[in-house]
């Protein structure tokens, strides 16, 4: 199976929908995708968030082997089946299948070094990490990227925080004209007082600019 990369890498994606675009800059990547999504009027369905590496042992384990034993179904085939089949439930049209003629071999032989399912079922992990692919080998665990807040002195996004602490600050992206500013794209607010820019990254320099004298005036 091939060795994968992406730890540090970020994407966007519609629910339900396979990985658009990657960086390794997460603002330039959230940035492009509502941009995007507005454009496409999907914006309700953005997902943004880090990409993972999807390694054999999330979908498939020594319990997994053992039940195949005992039900008479412990075959290459079926392995392939299987994880396929969860590599999917994971990734949009992600598919698992063996690599390599000798696959099948391989498996043979593991199976005939041991006398029973339990002793055998590490064998057959290690051999399906030597055997199967995953492709695509990776995926984006994301979430809805708005609204963007500026908490405890730091930008960030896609709170899961049970009870979130409140925000100074915050950036969201209009789609009709808004009602304070008459901008459409994006807005912000800080302490009170509220803006457009043309940029999230204008956006985010104009409400902490905002914070920095409102902070200092407080000093």
């Amino acid at each position: 199976m091939p060795t994968f990369k992406k730890q540090g890498w970020w994407g966007y994606y519609y629910e339900g929908g396979s990985v658009q675009a990657e960086s390794n800059d997460m603002w330039e990547i959230l940035a492009c995708g509502i941009e995007q999504a507005s454009e496409d009027e999907r914006l309700h369905a953005l997902r943004v968030g880090p990409m993972h590496d999807l390694d054999l042992s999330e979908v498939l384990d020594a319990d997994d082997v053992i039940s195949l034993a005992q039900d008479g179904r412990l075959t290459p085939d079926v392995v392939v089946e299987l994880v396929s089949e969860r590599v999917g439930e994971r990734i949009e049209e992600g598919r698992a299948y063996l690599d390599g003629r000798e696959a099948k071999a391989a498996f043979r032989r593991v199976i005939q070094s041991y006398t029973n399912e339990v002793e055998a079922a590490p064998a057959v992990l290690a051999w399906a990490r030597e055997n199967i692919t995953i492709d695509p080998g990776t995926y984006c665990d994301g979430m809805d990227p708005l609204p963007i807040e500026w908490v405890e002195g730091e930008w960030r996004y896609g709170c899961r925080d049970a009870e979130p602490p409140e925000a100074a600050a915050c950036i969201i992206y209009t789609t009709e004209p808004s009602p304070e500013t008459g901008h459409v794209g994006w807005c912000w607010w800080a302490l009170g007082k509220m803006g457009d820019a043309a940029t999230l990254d204008e956006a985010k320099a104009k409400a902490e600019a905002v914070l920095q004298v409102v902070m200092g005036d407080e000093a």
